[in-house]
């Protein structure tokens, strides 16, 4: 999932974009209209500080009466921290930490073996391809899937000779959610499921100008189901005037393909409804735009703080009109012998409350950038059972068994699109690493647990299992008795560290004159609260 100004440029040409004509092949979906608007913040934040403050009028308006000066310098001062786009590229490292494995890959027809090795057709392994689908559905909560047979023969549709030769074989490619802007579909009879007639996809096709500049070319792909059983289904390509924004009225080009649907696989992370899904983490996007102008205000409050204000009474009217010059070689001087000069400092109330809101706002989006991969609570007894039910606890590890069905469809499209109509057997399987509680978890996931049980959203006992799970503390601690035993030691330790006070006092010679309260540098003893120990 590149992200850079220009993708983002792109994505955002249709933001709200409901009205190029109800019925031309550029028009957007109406659902392809309200999921722009979910997407809009995440592709800023994913774009970084120079999106962000591009975007200044969108997440970080001037205040009434500021002045265009002073925004200008406020705007300059902010940066972006950016945890969203943090959190994205964690969730979609794990489960590629390790190469996709296809099960019994051996069983498939010799034409479907070569594809996890070169999926695209320009070298790109299944591991990518499946990483790439993956950035999609996290950050997007969806993504499209496509399958195409590339041909270089000499017909219209490849024929079982240019299978047996190689001039026709098939190639996966992910389609970026923002580019399939519209898509029919229909109820199917046999299944009682919806299925999609025809979907049209925006592509950017890079063309040269001149001798030396290039131009990216907006083009419409639209691809269509077979209109009756038997026939084959078509293609078409249209052009975009990108000077008036308007489509060519015929295709550019035109084809066919022998898959009895659209042969497009769309793989969900978090869906509301066919072709819809909303982002898993648009709250977390939400709250990192809050951090960002909190963290603006208080980059902006402490350009102030800093540095004091010099105040003055009781200059003379003419001295006022003069002026005062203030610098390291002039006098601050007044004939009148009352005046006075003095600076005003920020007391830091406001500066530290900026602080602490910075700060849980960051401990929020930590907890939120978490969740994925908490697991829910399993029925089963059983150690080798648990490690079975586990790959299915977690919302990662669901989002991780959608893509490997999704992958493995690919592959029955694929033997399907070959003139021979060739079989994928039943056994076979994209194999995703998704054991992340047994054996990938890093130092860093303790601290999200405990942030998340002092934030409240995790319970102590919960707590405990799961860094007893992760292999931080014995198999063998037994979760109730070691709340009675905290509890237990709970008065030794308030006692012993208060022994500890007294016997280094009796040891620092008293150095405080007669009369003053006696120094001490030794920390109060610290209490914990029976409702945190337990």
């Amino acid at each position: 999932m590149p992200i850079d100004f220009a993708t983002i440029a792109r994505r955002r040409k249709n933001y709200g974009a409901s009205a190029y004509g109800l019925d031309k092949v550029n028009s957007p979906h109406t659902d392809y209209h309200t999921m722009s608007l979910w997407w809009e913040p995440i592709d800023d934040l994913l774009g970084g500080t120079f999106v962000m403050r591009s975007r200044s009028d969108r997440w970080l308006p001037k205040e009434p009466n500021e002045l265009p000066g002073n925004y200008k310098i406020r705007l300059s001062r902010s940066f972006l921290y950016n945890n969203l786009k943090d959190t994205i590229g964690k969730i979609v490292s794990k489960p590629f930490s390790r190469p996709i494995q296809p099960q019994n890959e051996d069983k498939l027809p010799e034409p479907l073996r070569a594809i996890s090795k070169d999926v695209s057709g320009t070298g790109m392994s299944l591991t990518q391809f499946g990483r790439d689908a993956f950035e999609y559905m996290v950050g997007f909560g969806y993504v499209p899937l496509r399958v195409d047979f590339s041909y270089n023969g000499d017909g219209d549709a490849p024929t079982a000779a240019d299978e047996q030769q190689g001039r026709a074989r098939p190639t996966f490619s992910t389609i970026d959610p923002h580019d399939l802007i519209g898509w029919q579909d229909e109820v199917d009879e046999s299944s009682g499921l919806r299925r999609l007639t025809q979907v049209r996809i925006r592509e950017w096709i890079s063309e040269k100008v001149g001798r030396f500049g290039s131009v990216d070319r907006e083009w419409i792909r639209v691809i269509n189901a077979p209109a009756s059983p038997g026939e084959r289904g078509t293609w078409e390509l249209y052009s975009v005037d990108f000077r008036t924004n308007q489509p060519s009225n015929l295709p550019v080009e035109s084809g066919f393909h022998s898959y009895p649907g659209v042969p497009v696989e769309v793989v969900y992370a978090n869906r509301l409804k066919f072709m819809v899904a909303e982002p898993p983490f648009l709250d977390l996007a939400e709250l990192n735009i809050a951090h960002w102008q909190s963290s603006s205000d208080q980059r902006n409050a402490l350009r102030f703080a800093r540095i004091g204000m010099i105040a003055m009474t009781g200059l003379t009217p003419e001295e006022i009109e003069k002026g005062i010059t203030i610098s390291p070689n002039s006098t601050l001087k007044s004939t009148n012998p009352d005046a006075k000069f003095y600076y005003v400092e920020n007391g830091g109330g406001a500066i530290a409350a900026g602080e602490r809101d910075l700060e849980r706002t960051e401990e929020q989006m930590e907890v939120m950038g978490a969740q994925p991969f908490l697991r829910r609570q399993s029925k089963s007894t059983a150690t080798g059972s648990a490690i079975d039910d586990s790959r299915a606890t977690s919302d990662i590890q669901s989002w991780i068994r959608s893509l490997e069905v999704g992958i493995r469809n690919l592959y029955v499209m694929a033997a399907e699109l070959y003139p021979t109509k060739l079989e994928v057997p039943d056994d076979f399987k994209i194999d995703i690493f998704s054991d992340f509680g047994i054996t990938a978890h890093d130092g860093g996931d303790n601290e999200f647990l405990l942030k998340m049980a002092n934030s409240g959203k995790l319970s102590m006992t919960t707590l405990i299992r799961e860094v007893k799970r992760r292999g931080t503390i014995s198999e063998d601690v037994n979760v109730e008795q070691e709340f009675q035993d905290i509890q237990d030691q709970m008065p030794l330790l308030i006692t012993d560290q208060t022994q500890v006070g007294a016997n280094d006092k009796s040891k620092v010679p008293n150095d405080n004159p007669p009369g003053d309260a006696p120094k001490s540098d030794s920390p109060a003893p610290m209490v914990t609260s029976g409702r945190n120990a337990t």
